[in-house]
């Protein structure tokens, strides 16, 4: 199963209403199993957000 068919499978089976967003990490190892986020967005309705590097390095 992808990585992508894999989130949105625990999300159905979690069945709630109440989860307000699916939080990725980690690093892409070979370019396997990259995560659709905009499928996760389309499928969940979640908003979707990819974080600027430039916030999260040091000065």
């Amino acid at each position: 199963m992808d990585a992508t068919a894999a989130i949105l499978a625990l999300w159905n089976r979690l069945a709630r209403n109440d989860i307000q967003a699916i939080m990725l990490g980690g690093s892409v190892i070979s370019w396997f199993n990259v995560i659709d986020i905009q499928q996760l967005h389309e499928q969940t309705g979640l908003p979707r957000h990819i974080g600027h590097l430039r916030r999260l390095a040091r000065p």
